[in-house]
C-alpha cells in the first residue's frame, strides 16, 4: 500500500483550491481530497454541513480531537465545535495509513457521531429498502447485520447504509433514514459465498472488506439506495441457541428507548446537560414514532435465506397493518 506524504506548502495550497463534494447521511461533505468509495454529489452548493481536510488544524481552536492508531501509525481527526470542519492528520513516522483508512474512519465512527451535532441520530447498523420503506438491522459486532443486509441486497432489496444507521426528523411526525455510500463491509468468506464484487480492504490490518454496490436504479441486485426513505422499523438482532428458525417480536414501552440507546454511535463533540436532554429525547421520539422490533435468530445463521424471509414478510405485515 502505498505511503501517504505530507504535502508541502506549495501543494498545500493547489490542493485546498480543489473541492470534491459528497452527499453522506443526509450531509454534504467537501474535501480536498477524492475520497475513495462515497458517491459524488455533482450539484453541491457552496454552503457544505462538513469540510474535510488533509492538514493539520495549524492553530485553529477551539477544537476536539479523536485519534485511531497507536503511536506508530494512528490517524488524528481534529472537529470545529460546530461541527462544520475536520481536519485529518496521520500521527507517527512514518505515516502509515492511506486515505482509504481515513475514509472507512470518517465513513463510520465519526460522521456517525457528528449527526448528533447535525440535529440527526446516528446508530449502530444498516439500513435496507422493503417495499420502498426502509428497516434499519441493529446489532452488535459479529451478530450478522452486515451479512443480513448482503443476503437482502443479493435478492434486490436496495441497501442505504452500513455500519451506521442516520435517521432524521421529517414533517408530519415522520422519520426518514438517510443513504451513506454504494458500499458493505463484509467478512471475506461471506464475499466468496454471495459471488459479490469485492472492491478491496476497509482499514488497513482489518479483514473486513467492502463490496460493491451498483448505482443504477435498475440493476437486480447489489443496489445501492441513494435516496432517502421512510423508516418503517427497527430491528435489533438476537441469537438464541434454543431456536430453530428466525422468528420476530415486539418492542415496548420505555425499553425500546433502551434498545435504541445500546446501540448509538458515541457523540464525536463533548455534549452539555443541554444537548444530552436533547439527544436522550430525540431518541425517545424515535421510539415512540416508528416500531422498534427484535429478529431472533439461531445461534449459527445457517440459513441467510431463512432470515431474510422472515424481516421481509415482518416488515411487509407491519406496511400493510
Amino acid at each position: 500500500m502505498p505511503t501517504p506524504t505530507r504535502p508541502t506548502s506549495a501543494r498545500r495550497s493547489r490542493l485546498c483550491a480543489l473541492r470534491f463534494d459528497y452527499k453522506i447521511y443526509g450531509l454534504t461533505l467537501g474535501a480536498d481530497r477524492r475520497l475513495p468509495h462515497l458517491a459524488r454529489e455533482r450539484s453541491a452548493s457552496e454552503l457544505r454541513d462538513v469540510d474535510v481536510r488533509f492538514d493539520s488544524p495549524d492553530g485553529e481552536a477551539p477544537l476536539e480531537t479523536v485519534t485511531y492508531g497507536d503511536a506508530a501509525a494512528a490517524l488524528q481527526f481534529a472537529i470545529s465545535r460546530d461541527g462544520r470542519r475536520l481536519w485529518v492528520d496521520w500521527l507517527g513516522a512514518p505515516p502509515a495509513r492511506s486515505v482509504t483508512d481515513a475514509t472507512g474512519l470518517l465513513a463510520g465512527p465519526v460522521l456517525g457521531g457528528l449527526l448528533w451535532t447535525k440535529e440527526a441520530i446516528g446508530l449502530h447498523g444498516s439500513v435496507v429498502a422493503i417495499e420502498n420503506r426502509a428497516v434499519a438491522l441493529l446489532a452488535h459486532r459479529g451478530l450478522g447485520k452486515s451479512t443480513l443486509a448482503a443476503g437482502l441486497a443479493a435478492r434486490g432489496h436496495a441497501v442505504l447504509s452500513d455500519d451506521v444507521a442516520a435517521i432524521t426528523k421529517g414533517t408530519c411526525g415522520r422519520w426518514w433514514a438517510q443513504p451513506g455510500y454504494p458500499r458493505l463491509r463484509l467478512e471475506p468468506g461471506m464475499i466468496t459465498m454471495s459471488r459479490a464484487a469485492d472492491a478491496g480492504p476497509v482499514l488497513t490490518g482489518s479483514d473486513k472488506r467492502y463490496v460493491g454496490l451498483s448505482m443504477r436504479a435498475s440493476a437486480r441486485a447489489w443496489r445501492f439506495g441513494a435516496e432517502p426513505l421512510p423508516l418503517a422499523a427497527v430491528y435489533e438482532l438476537r441469537r438464541l441457541p434454543e431456536l430453530a428458525r428466525p422468528s420476530t417480536a415486539p418492542v415496548s414501552g420505555a425499553e425500546r428507548a433502551a434498545l435504541l440507546l445500546r446501540h448509538v454511535r458515541p457523540r464525536v463533540l463533548p455534549r452539555d446537560s443541554d444537548a444530552a436532554v436533547r439527544d436522550f429525547s430525540r431518541l425517545g421520539r424515535l421510539a415512540s414514532a416508528v416500531p422498534v422490533r427484535r429478529l431472533e435468530l439461531p445461534d449459527r445463521l445457517t440459513s441467510v435465506d431463512a432470515a431474510c424471509g422472515t424481516l421481509v414478510d415482518d416488515a411487509l405485515a407491519l406496511a400493510a397493518a
